[in-house]
């Protein structure tokens, strides 16, 4: 996402990276549309979190754990993956299958799509805090220039510009050789 991010701009980067984030679960089993919707929108909170906090480990963890207590604790299916053994047991059903995601897991479900939903709003509206530095909204870049000391960063406007380009020109650029004067006899 950040380098992507680098040459176009922060909400396409976004996308991108969400949507690469849901092609990498396509072949599961059980996939559905909803369910890859869901996935698009849980990359998107982990971009928004990871912009928000600086650091891709918070986003690693919430996944990890999302994974290890759905299949690991409660024992229903992981993206369409069912897990060996669990502290509890639970049975496929397909009663409820859109809310729930029936055999995809939770992730192909709407309650997940609520509460992703839910996420992505609060975590776009969130006042980033001061101990967190210079944190661009989603529609900035990722690095935001210095502010003026007298200019906090929460305050900085939004940077949209895209650095200036000078385009290689075909003259030589000018050059004056120096000039030597002849040692004197």
């Amino acid at each position: 996402m950040v380098l992507v991010s680098r040459r176009y701009s922060l909400p396409t980067a976004i996308l991108a990276s969400s949507v690469m984030f849901a092609l990498a679960h396509s072949l599961n089993k059980g996939l559905s549309l909803l369910a890859f919707f869901n996935l698009v929108l849980y990359g998107i909170f982990a971009a928004l979190y990871f912009i928000r906090r600086g650091s891709i480990w918070g986003v690693a963890a919430f996944h990890s754990t999302w994974n290890f207590v759905q299949g690991n604790f409660f024992g229903i299916q992981v993206s369409g993956l069912k897990v060996g053994s669990s502290v509890l047991t639970s049975e496929l059903t397909e009663t409820g299958r859109l809310v729930n995601g029936g055999g995809f897991g939770l992730e192909g479900g709407l309650a997940v799509t609520l509460v992703l939903a839910i996420g992505i709003a609060v975590l776009y509206f969130m006042k980033p805090k001061k101990e967190d530095g210079v944190i661009p909204r989603p529609s900035e870049p990722l690095s935001p220039k210095t502010p003026p000391e007298n200019n906090p960063p929460e305050y900085l406007p939004p940077s949209n510009t895209p650095p200036e380009y000078t385009p290689p020109s075909d003259k030589p650029p000018d050059y004056t050789p120096p000039s030597y004067t002849s040692p004197s006899e």
